[in-house]
């Protein structure tokens, strides 16, 4: 409700938050207690990962309105989160992690005091080898989410998270939806670092491509794209193997943003001829090229 209603939720906002950030907090401290030999028996999780999904809810339908009364509260709801990110159960770990991403975008003031933090306990999970793809994918959206809105102040990042996205985009274990938002995490990390990650283009330039050119034009899609393309002015050998797939990716493009059209055709205006010309094997409209010349 609170997603689908959006600003109309104003006047429940304070007593659901209130009473979602205290269970948060009250099954941290169940747990910390059950951990010490306080008490007996382990709290129910499953209170701990509803908090969290409506805690997400609120976030994206009020947007940056939640900003003050996230900040009046204590505990710090960031700082529960970071212990949310380091739980046992997958399904905390993956909820906690959506959290941080919808943070990120509507309140990120309040998060970026703890962004160290919330990388230490990102980044190692963010592999093949965790056994949680869900928690996988999430963390790899968070950390292109964080990118965004740090820009150059993630790039102390960069060189953990690159490896780690590349080898989780190139295994043959990886499910589709993660691919893609390691993609698009790897995309974005090339708008705020591309001569850190440029190097690395020939890596996952084909991965990148086939796992991003079917999806439907959206922001995400198209600052990774942007960031991408950035790379290939630094690097343009390192998509030389990948020419005719990104020309077909770039026809596919029904409307992209002005900035990355620009881009396109920065990066080569022959590929946008050939553009033309592919396009019309898919039926594809491309009359933002014209905008370009």
């Amino acid at each position: 409700m609170a997603v689908a209603i959006g600003p109309g939720f104003q006047p429940f906002a304070v007593p659901v938050y209130k009473h979602t950030h205290n269970l948060i907090h009250q099954i941290l401290v169940q747990d910390q207690q059950y951990q010490n030999g306080t008490i007996p028996d382990p709290p129910d999780k499953e209170f701990l990962v509803a908090a969290l999904d409506l805690m997400s809810g609120l976030v994206q339908g009020m947007g940056e309105d939640m900003n003050p009364l996230i900040a009046e509260t204590d505990p710090k709801l960031v700082q529960m989160l970071t212990l949310c990110l380091s739980d046992e159960i997958d399904d905390v770990r993956q909820s906690g992690f959506a959290l941080v991403g919808d943070l990120t975008i509507s309140c990120f003031p309040l998060v970026q005091p703890f962004t160290t933090d919330l990388m230490a306990v990102l980044i190692p999970q963010i592999s093949t080898e965790t056994g949680a793809p869900s928690v996988c994918n999430n963390a790899a959206w968070a950390a292109g989410e964080l990118a965004m809105q740090l820009g150059s102040h993630f790039q102390p990042f960069v060189p953990s998270l690159v490896p780690q996205l590349v080898h989780l985009m190139n295994s043959s274990t990886t499910p589709g939806p993660v691919v893609e938002n390691a993609a698009i995490a790897l995309g974005r990390m090339g708008l705020v670092a591309p001569e850190m990650v440029a190097p690395q283009l020939p890596m996952f330039a084909a991965t990148f491509i086939r796992s991003l050119k079917d999806v439907r034009d959206n922001e995400e899609k198209d600052s990774a794209f942007r960031g991408f393309c950035t790379m290939i002015g630094i690097n343009p050998s390192g998509l030389t193997a990948e020419l005719t797939n990104f020309v077909i990716a770039v026809a596919k493009y029904s409307e992209p943003s002005h900035e990355l059209a620009e881009l396109f055709g920065t990066v080569s205006p022959q590929w946008l001829k050939m553009c033309v010309q592919v396009a019309d094997l898919f039926g594809a409209d491309i009359a933002w090229v014209s905008e370009c010349h």
